[in-house]
């Protein structure tokens, strides 16, 4: 099955892995909100190749992915419109959320240890018993709060949350 997102695939993942606690020895968390820049931060930190791989490892669709990588399920959610709701399933899964995490950390723990993950307040709420307590935060946030919220508008409105990615239906300004 095909991933929703072809950066949740194995040819992305870092040569490293965790160490004997089967946690990264350290931890970096982007603390953001839709249309800050975040996705752009992190694809700069990830070049670097000293910021690990940060992603949004706990959205839905990278959740979907991840499972499909598993091999555990999201069979029938094939596109974006539906990873909201396997989402929901995750959420009251701690199981499948302590899962999760253990198969990212081993594939997107640098050598060095580290790992760097982005996180949304409205991605994390089920998440923060699982999340290092430990870790680095970065809360990054966008100066002109209106043209954040255009953008999420619009985002929200066409589906196209990134560049690379096709509009689901038309941006209807108000």
């Amino acid at each position: 099955m095909a991933l929703i997102d072809p950066r949740h695939g194995p040819s992305y993942d870092l040569s490293g892995g965790v160490g004997p606690t089967g946690r990264p020895a350290a931890s970096l968390l982007l603390a953001t909100t839709p249309r800050t820049g975040s996705t752009l931060l992190a694809r700069l930190l990830w070049a670097t190749g000293r910021g690990a791989a940060p992603r949004e490892y706990v959205n839905p669709i990278a959740l979907r992915d991840w499972a499909v990588r598993r091999g555990v399920g999201g069979a029938g959610l094939v596109g974006t419109r539906t990873a909201p709701v396997w989402a929901a399933a995750v959420q009251r899964d701690a199981g499948f959320r302590r899962a999760h995490l253990a198969a990212v950390w081993q594939a997107r723990t640098d050598r060095e240890g580290r790992f760097a993950c982005k996180v949304h307040a409205h991605h994390a709420r089920a998440w923060t018993e699982l999340l290092d307590p430990g870790a680095a935060v970065v809360r990054l946030v966008r100066e002109d709060r209106v043209a954040q919220a255009i953008s999420w508008a619009r985002a929200r409105q066409t589906g196209r949350w990134a560049a690379h990615q096709q509009a689901r239906g038309p941006d209807r300004p108000d």
